[in-house]
Parts: C-alpha cells; sequence; structure tokens
C-alpha cells in the first residue's frame, strides 16, 4: 500500500487511560476534501458562473480556485493515464501527496457555501465519466449504485458536522501523524482514491470531453471499491447513519479497541527495541 499523510487520520480524540473515546471523534480526519466531490456537480457550475458574471463574492472565488487546483492536481493525472496498470500506478502515487491535507484544511470552513449546492447523485457521477454503474465489475459489484449513494450521503453527514464542530485543526490533532493504527490507515488510503476518481470524474464532466471506454470503466470501478471500503470507516463515527445493510455493524470500526491493541503493539515494539540494544551493549 502507497503511504499517503496519516495527518488525516481520525482528528480531535479525547484520551482517557490510553484510549480514545470514539463518541468525541470529529469526523475531519475521515473526510477528504471535506466531502467536496459530495456536491461538486452542481457547485462548480455555479461559482463559475458567478465569476464570469462579475457577482461572485471572494469566499466564492477562493472556493472556485481551491476546486480547480484540487480537480486539476489530483483529477487530471489519472485522465493520462495509458493503461489500467498505468491508471493504478497515477492512483497510489497521488496518496503520497500533502496537498490534500492541506486542500481539506482550507475548504473546511467553507463547508456552509459547498452544502448550499445540490448534492450529487450516484448515476450522475458514474454518468459524467461514460460509464454505467451496472457495468462495474470490481471487488464490489453487488448493487454499485446503492454503494456509492450511501458513500456520497456519508461524506455530506460528516462534512455537517465537521463545520458545525470547533475543534483543532487536523495537522494539529493529537491523533495525527505518523503513529496511525493500520486498520484506519487502509480505510482512510479507500477515501483519498475514492476521491481522487471522484475528482477525475468531475474533470471529465466540466471539460465535456470523452474518454475511453477502458478508463471511464477504471475509474468508476476503483470508486465504487474505495468508496465501500471508506464508507465502513464513515459509518463508525457517531453522528454518521448508514445503513446496516450496506454497512452491518460487524464491520464497523470500534475506535478504543482499535487504539488501545495499537499502543500495546507500540508497547511491546520499544521492549524488544530496548531489549537488543541491551544485548548490543548500547
Amino acid at each position: 500500500m502507497a503511504a499517503f499523510p496519516a495527518a488525516f487520520g481520525i482528528a480531535w480524540p479525547l484520551r482517557h487511560a490510553g484510549v480514545v473515546v470514539a463518541a468525541t471523534l470529529a469526523p475531519i480526519g475521515a473526510t477528504p476534501f471535506a466531502g467536496l466531490i459530495s456536491w461538486l456537480g452542481s457547485l462548480r457550475p455555479r461559482l463559475q458562473k458567478s465569476v464570469a458574471e462579475h457577482v461572485a463574492t471572494d469566499e466564492e472565488r477562493q472556493v472556485l480556485h481551491l476546486i480547480e487546483f484540487a480537480a486539476s492536481r489530483f483529477g487530471d493525472p489519472l485522465l493520462h493515464a495509458t493503461s489500467v496498470d498505468d491508471f493504478d500506478d497515477r492512483l497510489d502515487a497521488l496518496t503520497d501527496s500533502p496537498e490534500a491535507l492541506y486542500c481539506t484544511e482550507l475548504l473546511a470552513p467553507h463547508m456552509p457555501l459547498v452544502q448550499a449546492s445540490l448534492p450529487m447523485s450516484a448515476p450522475l457521477l458514474a454518468a459524467a465519466a461514460g460509464h454505467n454503474l451496472e457495468d462495474t465489475q470490481g471487488q464490489v459489484s453487488k448493487d454499485p449504485q446503492r454503494i456509492l449513494e450511501a458513500w456520497l450521503d456519508a461524506q455530506r453527514q460528516a462534512a455537517q458536522l465537521m463545520w458545525s464542530t470547533d475543534g483543532t485543526p487536523v495537522s494539529e490533532a493529537p491523533f495525527a501523524g505518523t503513529d496511525l493504527p493500520i486498520e484506519i490507515e487502509k480505510l482512510i488510503f479507500h477515501g483519498l482514491r475514492a476521491n481522487f476518481c471522484g475528482l477525475a470524474i468531475e474533470q471529465v464532466f466540466s471539460a465535456g470531453r470523452l474518454i475511453p471506454a477502458w478508463l471511464a470503466g477504471a475509474l468508476a470501478d476503483r470508486l465504487v471499491v474505495s468508496a465501500r471500503q471508506h464508507l465502513r470507516l464513515l459509518a463508525s463515527l457517531p453522528g454518521v447513519s448508514v445503513d446496516e445493510a450496506i454497512v452491518p455493524e460487524t464491520e464497523r470500526l470500534d475506535f478504543a479497541a482499535i487504539e488501545a491493541h495499537h499502543q500495546r503493539a507500540k508497547a511491546a515494539s520499544q521492549r524488544s527495541y530496548e531489549r537488543a540494544r541491551a544485548r548490543l551493549g548500547l
């Protein structure tokens, strides 16, 4: 798995006896680009129209600039893939960029403006790439439309909680940084992948361009597969409601248990390290 900015981790936890109290978890750490993709289909044209008609506010111009930067930085590279293998390499490489974190922090304060737009629907998101969700052939091909709709809705819920919650910037959060449990890392990794695919699809839609059928299929397939995994994390956040038929209770995360196991593993590793140093006389 490619590395990525671990500061996207669960933010603003309250620690008690060495574990994270799940009820205090804030959603910004689990929501790349502050859930922007959930509104992007209607938001970007609306802002472009306001700018063209010289009626845009400073905030609207700023948000449009952030959208265009994110779509160009993370969407365009995928559209230049020459094969499925090249596409996957490009998708994994994007997760190394700290710019995704910066975009999330910059977009978070503008959630009221973003949420004034019409929500994106799953069929519209897939159709923007010239793909029918029924043709999705990935690891999660059962009812991909329901999965994608649930993911978009869960991101909207998390984003709404995010901007209404006072807290520390995600890059300064006590549970942000390189020390992140692998279970959470994997799901945030998928959240990034799904959002990168969504940004690429929005670039196609915005430009009114056509892309090869294999690329449209790759975008939609990776989007659904990663959205399904990311949805496990979103469904585990307090305040975010996801149908148990899509993410069963058994697949949701117990943050306190994960953190306790993570701390025990760290302590065992440290003890092993210290014994090795003692044997070497260091």
